[in-house]
């Protein structure tokens, strides 16, 4: 690396001001050690050096204590409260003050304390901050949608992404779902399976079970240019006779804009209650406490949520009791 943790640290307060990353003159404010950082280069448009910022920095602060890491995004306007205009950097740090009540000069040593983590993750001298944006900054989601269906004889999702090309040449992906095993039952392999087929948009390459019940797939996609989108849709099906945890939540391994989730029960068997769940831990969805927003089935007996913005490395989703 060409450059210092003090070299990151004033270009990230630079940028920090104003409108930050969301600001129309982004690419002018980002200086040469992000645009190092972030492999932003000179031909890149202002929307392309917003996304790659993202990515990077995203990445970089997955790892922070809770706090920390929802101020530093927040005050460089990678992520926007959506009750806060968040606007200039005086609406987001107000914001964040009051959130966490504390006066403005505490918010604004932790807002110092959260950027100087970030230049240091940065620099690290290991290399694994560096290397972790590396694997984070080929392509980001702009949109998720689901559509889970519980009215066939096995659950069935299909699962649509819109992403955006962060490098030129972007030919393959990678995609990933975790199968939510009754809770009790050991997760052994064989006891674990997944019919996967694309619907459109790509070819799978290759498939394999990671961890007991996370499977991996390997995606060939059209070359991409960086900015193009592009859109693919996966169906899983769960075989007959292996059961499923009463879940559906997204994790989410990269930047994501938006997920749109919908659920649609059997007509003969609603389920008891339906719960939004809302920026939880994985080792939290099973407990009551993680879900704490009921939410209606409608007429046709479907549930609709959608969540903006999502924080990588929490959950969001439905979980619901079924009929007895």
């Amino acid at each position: 690396m060409s450059f210092s943790s003090d070299d990151v640290l004033a270009e990230l307060r630079k940028l920090r001001k104003g409108r930050g990353v969301a600001g129309p003159g982004v690419a002018a404010d980002t200086g040469p050690a992000l645009r190092e950082l972030c492999k932003i280069s000179n031909e890149d448009q202002p929307a392309t050096v917003r996304e790659k910022l993202r990515g990077t920095l995203n990445a970089l602060t997955d790892d922070f204590p809770p706090d920390l890491r929802e101020i530093a995004r927040i005050s460089l306007a990678i992520e926007i409260p959506q009750d806060s205009t968040g606007q200039f950097l005086r609406d987001r740090t107000r914001w964040l003050a009051t959130r966490s009540a504390v006066d403005d000069r505490t918010i604004r040593r932790r807002l110092d304390d959260a950027l100087l983590l970030l230049a240091q993750k940065a620099t690290w001298s290991s290399g694994s901050g560096h290397a972790r944006a590396e694997q984070t900054d080929a392509w980001t989601v702009r949109r998720f949608q689901a559509l889970l269906r519980l009215d066939q004889p096995t659950p069935e999702s299909f699962e649509r992404r819109t992403i955006v090309a962060l490098r030129d040449g972007l030919d393959q992906i990678r995609s990933s779902i975790t199968i939510p095993t009754p809770q009790g039952e050991p997760v052994l392999e064989r006891s674990v399976d997944l019919i996967t087929r694309v619907h459109f948009g790509a070819e799978l390459v290759a498939r394999r079970l990671l961890h007991g019940s996370r499977f991996v797939f390997d995606l060939r996609i059209p070359p991409l240019s960086t900015g193009d989108e592009h859109e693919y849709e996966l169906v899983n099906v769960i075989p007959d006779g292996q059961e499923m945890r009463s879940h559906y939540v997204f994790f989410p391994e990269r930047p994501c804009n938006e997920f749109d989730l919908r659920i649609r029960f059997k007509s003969t068997a609603p389920p008891v209650q339906v719960h939004v769940v809302r920026e939880v831990f994985h080792r939290d969805v099973d407990f009551p406490g993680a879900a704490a927003e009921p939410i209606s089935v409608d007429a046709v007996h479907e549930v609709h949520v959608r969540f903006e913005n999502l924080k990588a490395g929490f959950g969001y989703g439905l979980q619901w009791a079924p009929a007895q």
